[in-house]
């Protein structure tokens, strides 16, 4: 499943597309959910997360992840974020999506994010999962951070199992 824009009147709208694949017909692309609509937020500040407390909680360590774009976006002023129930609303209430660093933050990426789960434990396959999962809800990490936040889920995921 993928997130398509729509601009209607000169506004944009954000769906979740997901293809459906036939033997002998080309595939065809079916609208399952609306989000809402896309807001574009300029980006103010540029803090970083602290490398010591980063990993005492992994569901924490990303919600200060989306709190850090939160903050250096601005986004308290004009937006409801829950995470409880992975909502994201403006301010008149209704569910919208939020365009930062080239992904949409919005009710569906946010769950995808703090309740991610992998398709297989294959370290490769868990680690691009992972990045997608990052860049789709538009959170940036560098490098380093991420190795950090792979091995602890990793090991979190593969204890599981």
């Amino acid at each position: 499943m993928y997130i398509r824009l729509k601009t209607i009147k000169n506004k944009e709208y954000a769906y979740l597309v997901k293809s459906k694949y036939y033997k002998r017909k080309p595939p065809k692309q079916m609208i399952s959910k609306y989000l809402g609509r896309v807001y574009t937020p300029h980006k103010y500040l540029n803090n970083n997360i602290n490398k010591e407390n980063a990993f005492n909680n992994i569901e924490e360590f990303l919600k200060s992840l989306i709190e850090l774009e939160i903050k250096n976006h601005n986004l308290y002023e004009h937006f409801i974020i829950d995470f409880d129930k992975f909502k994201i609303k403006n301010k008149k209430g209704n569910s919208c999506v939020i365009r930062i660093n080239n992904g949409y933050l919005c009710d569906y990426t946010l769950k995808n994010l703090l309740k991610f789960e992998p398709s297989s434990l294959d370290e490769k396959t868990f680690s691009k999962e992972l990045a997608r999962a990052l860049i789709e809800s538009g959170i940036q990490i560098n490098n380093d951070m991420f190795v950090l936040l792979f091995d602890k889920v990793y090991k979190k995921k593969a204890h599981e199992n």
